[in-house]
């Protein structure tokens, strides 16, 4: 059974822009709130903005 992690928006792009979130998607069970799907949603490569689409790939709580 994987441990479960629940990430902020900032470690979440972070381990986006060095490459390691499926690293650690597959080492962990992720849990994201909805608020950090709505901060994490992009990072900065240079001048290029490149996208972060994870609905599919984390637990998230959806508020109702």
């Amino acid at each position: 059974m994987k441990k479960s992690l629940l990430l902020d928006a900032d470690v979440v792009i972070d381990l986006h822009s060095l490459g390691l979130f499926e690293k650690m998607r597959k080492a962990y069970d992720l849990h994201l709130t909805s608020k950090v799907f709505e901060e994490a949603d992009h990072y900065w490569k240079g001048n290029v903005k490149i996208p972060i689409n994870i609905r599919q790939k984390v637990c998230y709580n959806r508020r109702r």
